[in-house]
């Protein structure tokens, strides 16, 4: 099997420079180093070691960057834990935590039944701190 390395012109070296120093995500800006150093002759074998990762993984970013650039480096949507509790959910928690506003433990006993969802009073804390930070009543808190 051959050998497997990034062939980058100036322009791409320069944007992959660029995201690995300012990139927004830890995992982005080290994809942008993987590719920079895979450029550098860096073998996949001492890639996979050094970034800790599978060969795979490794195998996946080169992709990802020879299909899409620079927009395959970043995380895409749905990686990571779903929320318990949505945006969907807002109307209904207000409405509870109103009614118990000084009980946030029977709000959030009534939420559980009415979602059929389990959850901890520090995930219902949390939830009411994010969406009183986008304008939502949150008393209880």
């Amino acid at each position: 099997m051959q050998p497997r390395f990034a062939s980058l012109t100036p322009d791409e070296e320069r944007t992959l420079r660029e995201g690995q120093q300012h990139g927004p995500q830890f995992q982005f800006r080290n994809r942008c180093l993987c590719i920079l150093l895979s450029h550098q002759k860096q073998s996949v074998g001492w890639l996979k070691d050094h970034f800790q990762v599978s060969r795979l993984t490794i195998y996946n970013w080169l992709d990802a960057w020879e299909q899409q650039g620079l927009r395959g480096l970043y995380n895409q949507p749905g990686q990571g834990r779903k929320p318990i509790l949505t945006s969907a959910d807002e109307a209904l928690v207000n409405q509870h935590v109103s009614a118990h506003a000084q009980q946030l433990k029977a709000a959030r006993q009534v939420l559980r039944q009415e979602l059929n969802r389990e959850f901890s009073h520090k995930t219902l804390q949390r939830f009411l701190k994010s969406v009183a930070g986008a304008g939502s009543v949150s008393d209880g808190v």
